[in-house]
């Protein structure tokens, strides 16, 4: 077999293992947390990251562990959830968290 006929080969399996692999990563399903399940993420435990979860997306705040840690101005939200809604044509911010 030619070099180019070879290397041709070569790119078109590294070419379908990529599409496989990229189906798969779409098809996995999304992570589905529950308020006590998140709530151990607040960052007292400083072995497990930092979690805040807002409008349904989970985010990973360990970065700013110096703000969402214990002691930091925004450590209440850490472990929440935050949902915003409007009642009476007025917006709010309700916070799911587990009172311990």
């Amino acid at each position: 077999m030619a070099r180019g006929a070879r290397f041709l080969l070569v790119l078109a399996l590294l070419v379908a293992l990529l599409a496989v692999v990229f189906q798969l990563y779409r098809l996995r399903k999304p992570r589905l947390w529950t308020v006590e399940e998140l709530s151990l993420y607040n960052g007292t435990d400083e072995g497990l990251p930092i979690l805040l979860a807002i409008l349904g997306s989970v985010f990973d705040v360990t970065k700013g562990r110096s703000h969402y840690g214990p002691g930091g101005g925004y450590h209440h939200f850490a472990g929440s959830i935050l949902l915003t809604g409007m009642h009476h044509g007025h917006l709010f911010l309700e916070i799911l968290q587990v009172m311990v």
